[in-house]
C-alpha cells in the first residue's frame, strides 16, 4: 500500500501537475525598498529591485512570486524567491511569518523510502535519529548540510571516504538508490527526493488552509519549508503534532518538522 502511495500518489501528483503556480506573500513594499537601499550584498539587492520593479507606483503590500516546473531538477523554483536572501535579510523580510521546515529533509525521506522497500540501512537510520548529536560535532551548520546532501546525491564519490561512517552512510544511499532508480528509471535519486517534499510541503499547505490560518496559495514555499502569515493563533507545539500526523496519513511517511523558534 505505501508503494501504491509513492507511485500512484506524490509520483503521479507531480507529473500531472501544472507548468507554472503562483504563491502570495504579504510584505510592507517600503520595507523591502529600504532593505533594498541597505543591504550589502549584489544578491540580496537584486533579489528585492526585481520584485520592486513591478510594484513601482504601486501601495500594494502583496508580493506574487510565480514558480515553473523545472523538468531537470523535478521541482518547482521561482526566478527571484525572497527565500533566497542571505539569513540575516531574509530573518527581517519573513519577521512576521511562521515556517515550517523538514529536519533533516533529504535522509528523512530516503528512510522513509528504505522501509517501503524493505531495504536495511542501518548508517542512515544513526543519521536520521541522531542528527542533533551528529550535526553539532561539525563547526559550521552550512559545512555539515553541504557535505551530507552531496552524500545523499551522489554516493558514489564518497565510498572511499577517509571517514567509515561516511563510507556505510555512502553505502547505504547507494543500495537505496538502485532500488529505485529499477522502479522509478525515468528519476534520479535527487529528483524523487524532490518530489517528494514537494508533495509533503504541499500537504502542509492544505492543513493550513483546512483548517483556516492561511487562505490557499497564500504563502512563501521552498524545497523543504513553508514560510506562512497565520491569521489566527497558530500554537506550534499542538499544531505540530496534528500537522505531523496529518502527513502520515497521507502519506506513510514519519516526518518531523521544526518551527520557528
Amino acid at each position: 500500500m505505501a508503494n501504491d502511495v509513492i507511485h500512484d500518489v506524490i509520483i503521479q501528483d507531480f507529473i500531472r501537475g501544472p507548468n507554472y503556480i503562483l504563491r502570495y506573500e504579504e510584505h510592507n513594499l517600503q520595507a523591502l525598498k529600504y532593505l533594498s537601499n541597505t543591504a550589502v550584498l549584489k544578491t540580496d539587492k537584486n533579489l528585492l529591485n526585481n520584485h520592486l520593479i513591478n510594484y513601482k507606483e504601486s501601495n500594494a503590500e502583496m508580493v506574487v512570486i510565480e514558480f515553473k516546473y523545472e523538468k531537470k531538477e523535478s521541482r518547482y523554483t521561482a526566478a527571484y524567491p525572497l527565500l533566497s536572501l542571505s539569513q540575516n535579510l531574509k530573518a527581517k523580510v519573513y519577521e512576521k511569518y511562521e515556517y515550517l521546515d523538514i529536519v533533516n529533509r533529504n535522509y528523512c525521506i530516503l528512510y522513509e523510502l528504505s522501509k517501503i522497500y524493505d531495504i536495511e540501512v542501518p548508517a542512515i537510520e544513526t543519521f536520521v535519529q541522531n542528527y542533533k548529536n551528529i550535526a553539532e560535532e561539525y563547526e559550521s551548520i552550512n559545512d555539515f548540510k553541504s557535505k551530507f546532501s552531496k552524500i545523499a546525491f551522489h554516493p558514489e564519490k564518497h565510498e572511499n571516504s577517509e571517514e567509515e561512517f561516511v563510507r556505510h552512510l555512502s553505502n547505504d544511499v547507494k543500495s537505496l538508490k538502485e532500488k529505485l532508480q529499477d522502479e522509478y528509471p525515468r528519476f534520479k535519486i535527487m529528483q524523487i527526493i524532490e518530489i517528494c517534499s514537494a508533495y509533503i510541503i504541499d500537504r502542509i499547505h492544505d492543513y493550513l488552509v483546512s483548517n483556516e490560518f492561511i487562505k490557499r496559495d497564500y504563502c512563501a514555499m521552498g524545497n523543504n519549508v513553508i514560510f506562512f502569515k497565520p491569521s489566527k493563533d497558530f500554537v506550534k507545539k499542538d499544531e505540530i503534532e496534528k500537522i505531523q500526523k496529518y502527513l502520515y496519513s497521507k502519506t506513510g511517511f514519519q516526518i518531523n518538522l521544526r518551527s520557528k523558534e
